[in-house]
């Protein structure tokens, strides 16, 4: 999906882009990305095993 449709699918009542992005991410499972796409898991647990969400602090 490129940007521009990503654009076209989003619904009026939202007021952005980002709030639609962050009603998507209310959705989103981490544990289900992990398990179904190889690159977002290499990602988790290259950077983000073990850690707190929205801790900055380096492995």
């Amino acid at each position: 999906m490129t940007k521009e449709d990503f654009n076209a699918v989003i619904p009026l009542r939202f007021d952005s882009r980002i709030d639609f992005m962050f009603e998507l991410l209310k959705s989103f499972s981490l544990e289900t990305a992990v398990k179904k796409n190889a690159s977002f898991r290499f990602f988790y647990n290259r950077y983000l095993a073990g850690k707190e969400i929205g801790d900055p602090s380096p492995r």
